[in-house]
């Protein structure tokens, strides 16, 4: 079973209250199949694993209610996932995008029970970061190019862009997401 540590339904809870008030999480909890409701209600513990269908429909219930199902919504999930992150990592990392995304290729690990992911460096301020995962979904991509960029931006780099050239969900054997940065 593909599965996801109880740190990122954490974040999306921590999201929908610090957004849309106390109580937002377990209200929208009501929307999704009477199965994922069950496994996600509080209290959601950081080191459970949950199942990656569950909380991709979490995500995609967040989506649809706040954000109108756009994209940028996913990212901005991603972003605030890596605002949660330990500000110590990012101290750590200050000035060095390559520590950085070599520190969330482990956290990846970390975080999800199946599938990898590699970050490979070509030079010139420039990453490839690579992932397959068992169940993909659109706003695995999504919500990860929102964190991967609020990552490096927590550790000091400016101008990042992200491209996606490939996706698991298009047929693809992996996403691969292609990383700028300025110094």
């Amino acid at each position: 079973m593909f599965a996801i540590k109880g740190t990122e339904v954490q974040s999306r809870q921590q999201f929908l209250e610090k957004n849309y008030g106390a109580g937002t999480y377990v209200a929208l909890l009501q929307e999704l199949p009477e199965g994922d409701r069950e496994i996600l209600l509080p209290p959601i513990l950081d080191i459970q694993l949950y199942p990656a269908m569950a909380v991709t429909a979490l995500n995609h219930a967040i989506c649809r209610k706040y954000g109108n199902s756009k994209e940028s919504f996913f990212r901005m999930l991603g972003a605030f996932s890596a605002e949660q992150t330990s500000d110590a990592l990012f101290r750590v990392n200050r000035g060095k995008p390559e520590n950085m995304l070599q520190s969330t290729e482990e956290m990846f690990h970390h975080y999800y029970a199946g599938g990898w992911m590699r970050s490979i460096f070509p030079g010139g301020n420039r990453a490839l970061l690579e992932m397959s995962l068992p169940e993909p979904d659109r706003c695995h991509c999504l919500t990860g190019e929102g964190f991967f960029k609020r990552c490096l931006e927590r550790c000091g780099v400016k101008r990042v862009e992200i491209a996606q050239s490939e996706c698991q969900v298009t047929g693809a054997p992996s996403c691969r997401l292609h990383l700028s940065w300025e110094l």
